[in-house]
């Protein structure tokens, strides 16, 4: 972008001439003596050519103050546009010097910032208005434009503010030139897209999250748990799956209506969350079945020890409105390496060892054994329609929580 122009200075030129020789035409046809002084000089009036000197320098005075408040209202006007501008249009717009120190910014980027007044910005740097990160970007780039003279189009920049909230914005800066061509500075405008980002979070927050409680859904379990085991698969350590079925809870939303359900469910969430770790991952598997990824896990009797702590948790009663409501849960347990290689098989895994805890009594947790696969065939066809009939105990290792309740209690 060029800044100024020369369109009125080209413009002033032929003006001026003219005026020059418009001038000398008056004079003479005010004192036509003047021509004739070198013919006849006896008859060359001094006084005449005096008159006619003033006559030429007061109409060239007059078209060049013509000319001079010409080009001021053309100045005018044109600051008065660029005022509009800045003060109207809903974009980020700035001018820098070539330290990056503000000259102008826009109305819209005054509010962005948090300024009352565009002009205070005047003289700052990005350092005295944006985080440490992005200012250093942004310095970063706007050398290379001043630099290669090449314009930067519509990146991406990010700013988390000291309140905590994020804004996002699409930046174009360009090198601003003066009227020889000279770059003198950037300029730029940056379009606030925050709404977009944040409606995209949305979206992507459905889609990878339980709409009732929250929690991850299957798509984001299934990623967390191949990532957890990618990482132990590296460093030699063990994955630990806990899928989690409540027991009975079928008896609630028949007795008490799918709202005291639901809100059953909630509470869960927040219990089983409360008995984990941060890099640990609870998920809702679907309907009243839950999934915990217990990520770097040691040993046995740690994941044992999570288990527990999980039936503990859940054995307190519920207040649901004005009820006060008690249940339990069971618990299918099995581990990466020893169980399965990949997040599909763990999750089946767990779920015979879950069903095995079902059939065992309910309220305890099971730990996977390959000998829960092998199964009866039946009729149905169904996988948990024929699992764990007739199997023995010693297939399986399964514990009784200690401190377990009543399955439900009003």
């Amino acid at each position: 972008m060029r800044f100024g122009s020369n369109n009125a200075s080209a413009a002033r030129v032929p003006i001026i001439l003219a005026a020059i020789f418009l001038g000398v035409a008056i004079g003479i046809a005010i004192v036509p003596n003047t021509v004739l002084s070198a013919i006849r000089p006896s008859v060359f009036s001094f006084n005449h050519l005096i008159v006619a000197a003033i006559g030429i320098v007061a109409f060239i005075a007059l078209v060049l103050a013509y000319l001079g408040s010409t080009v001021d209202r053309s100045h005018q006007l044109d600051r008065d546009l660029l005022d509009a501008f800045l003060e109207h249009i809903p974009d980020n717009v700035f001018f820098k010097d070539k330290e990056s120190r503000f000259i102008r910014i826009s109305r819209a980027m005054a509010n962005f910032c948090g300024l009352k007044d565009p002009a205070h910005a005047i003289g700052k740097t990005d350092a005295d208005i944006f985080s440490a990160e992005h200012a250093d970007q942004a310095l970063a780039d706007e050398q290379r434009v001043l630099r290669t003279g090449q314009p930067m189009i519509e990146k991406e920049e990010k700013e988390t503010w000291p309140d905590g909230h994020e804004t996002w914005a699409l930046t174009t800066k360009v090198p601003l030139k003066n009227r020889e061509g000279q770059i003198i500075g950037t300029m730029g405008i940056a379009h606030n897209v925050t709404d977009r980002k944040r409606a995209e979070q949305r979206l992507q927050h459905m889609a990878l999250h339980d709409s009732l409680t929250g929690l991850p859904n299957r798509i984001l379990l299934g990623d967390r748990l191949s990532q957890a085991i990618a990482l132990a698969r590296r460093i030699h350590k063990h994955v630990a799956v806990l899928l989690l079925d409540l027991d009975r809870f079928k008896n609630v939303n028949d007795s008490f209506g799918h709202s005291v359900g639901d809100r059953l469910l909630v509470l869960v969430s927040a219990r089983l969350k409360s008995c984990l770790r941060s890099c640990d991952t609870v998920a809702r598997f679907g309907g009243d079945e839950f999934v915990i990824a217990v990520q770097m896990a040691e040993h046995l009797e740690g994941i044992e020890l999570v288990a527990r702590k999980v039936l503990d948790t859940l054995s307190a009663p519920f207040q649901v409105e004005t009820r006060e409501l008690q249940i339990s849960a069971s618990i299918g347990i099995c581990q990466f390496p020893e169980d399965g290689k990949t997040a599909e098989d763990l999750l089946q895994f767990a779920d015979v060892a879950m069903y095995e805890a079902k059939e065992r009594g309910r309220g305890r947790y099971c730990i996977f054994s390959p000998a829960l696969t092998v199964r009866p065939h039946d009729a149905s066809g169904s996988w948990r329609a024929i699992l764990f009939k007739g199997l023995p105990t010693t297939n399986s290792k399964f514990i009784t929580n200690p401190w377990w309740k009543p399955i439900l209690g009003v």
